[in-house]
């Protein structure tokens, strides 16, 4: 990750400018991070600046980072995008879902 920052500081009109920024947000989804907020404002870029399975991805992943923040009214904001993701990309869409609206029932 550190690699692809400092060429896309050094080289960020490069020719692989581009290749390097979707790297760089493809990582995103496999780095550890603890900061939950941090990592949520990242996925929110993405979701801004892309499209297609990328961006399809970023919202998947914004859905269970605000599960894990217990903002469960914000998923629900979200559930018209998130029911038109392909089965491929969310697989446990309909649990995820489902699960979501039974906390928020069942929360006084």
């Amino acid at each position: 990750m550190k690699f692809v920052q400092k060429y896309l500081k050094e080289f960020p009109y490069g020719d692989y400018s581009d290749a390097a920024v979707m790297l760089r947000d493809k990582i995103l989804f496999n780095l550890p991070e603890n900061n939950l907020t941090k990592k949520l404002d990242y996925i929110n870029k993405i979701i801004k600046n892309y499209q297609g399975e990328i961006a399809k991805k970023a919202l998947v992943e914004k859905a269970k980072i605000l599960f894990k923040m217990k903002k469960y009214e914000e998923i629900l904001k979200m559930e018209e995008e998130l029911e038109k993701i392909d089965e491929k990309i969310f697989p446990d869409k309909k649990e995820f879902l489902k699960k979501v609206i039974t906390i928020v029932i069942s929360s006084p």
